[in-house]
């Protein structure tokens, strides 16, 4: 099982947010760096895995749900 995240960049495109991804691996902790004091910042991380149901066949990959867009404001200095 590894996961994605992601934190949202500030840009909508058709209404929607739009969201780059930071992170992917096994970890269940991530350092975030390079975040700017009294800056909110919004993430949403997702599950995915590798099944291979053939040893002859491409490995195919699942993805779960995304999760809820939680937002996190930096300290000042």
């Amino acid at each position: 099982m590894q996961y994605i995240l992601e934190y949202g960049c500030g840009v909508k495109f058709k209404g929607v947010e739009q969201f780059r991804k930071i992170y992917q691996g096994k970890a269940h902790k991530c350092i975030v760096a390079d975040l700017m004091p009294s800056t909110t910042y919004r993430f949403r991380v997702r599950p995915i895995g590798v099944q291979t149901a053939d040893p002859d066949a491409k490995d195919t990959l699942e993805r779960g749900d995304w999760s809820e867009v939680v937002s996190v404001t930096t300290l000042a200095k």
